[in-house]
């Protein structure tokens, strides 16, 4: 586990409120040197502890039919079919569980062919599959990459950014 310095946390703070900001831009809400910034981004990158990336709306690209997948699996297979999930194009998260399922995937899709297909065609070639219980996400409420809550102050507050 990193263990975040109050500086990470107001970094990340910044970040999460707009991660198209300059350098120089937090740099100078942090009042230190844009190379302080810079480095320090690369730091949480190379260790693992942030991404910056472009999020883009599945729906708003045509991806209308997104699954949320529970999968029982035969156990001795598991890491096969996970890795075998996580190659597939539509598959956006893959994650192992404790539960009912074995695994959780969530997928998406442009047309109800193409996860007719997609269940049909690739699913059922993947040997050690046992069952698939999907639900079908009809409207998303909140969808979110923010963790504000993983860098409040040792004190439970928020930080200052």
């Amino acid at each position: 586990m990193i263990k975040l310095d109050e500086f990470d946390k107001k970094l990340l703070a910044y970040l999460m409120e707009d991660a198209s900001q300059t350098n120089t831009a937090i740099a100078r809400k942090l009042n230190v040197s844009d190379g302080t910034v810079r480095n320090r981004i690369q730091r949480l990158i190379d260790e693992e502890v942030l991404q910056i990336v472009a999020i883009v709306d599945p729906w708003k690209i045509g991806h209308r039919h997104q699954l949320f997948s529970g999968i029982e699996v035969d156990l001795g297979r598991i890491t096969e079919v996970a890795d075998a999930l996580a190659e597939c194009a539509e598959v956006t998260y893959v994650s192992y569980t404790t539960g009912l399922y074995d695994l959780i995937m969530v997928s998406a899709f442009t047309s109800e062919e193409e996860m007719f297909y997609f269940f049909t065609e690739k699913l059922s070639k993947i040997k050690g599959i046992r069952h698939i219980s999907s639900s079908h996400v009809l409207k998303a409420i909140k969808r979110t990459f923010r963790y504000d809550q993983f860098i409040k102050d040792e004190d439970g507050s928020e930080t200052e950014s």
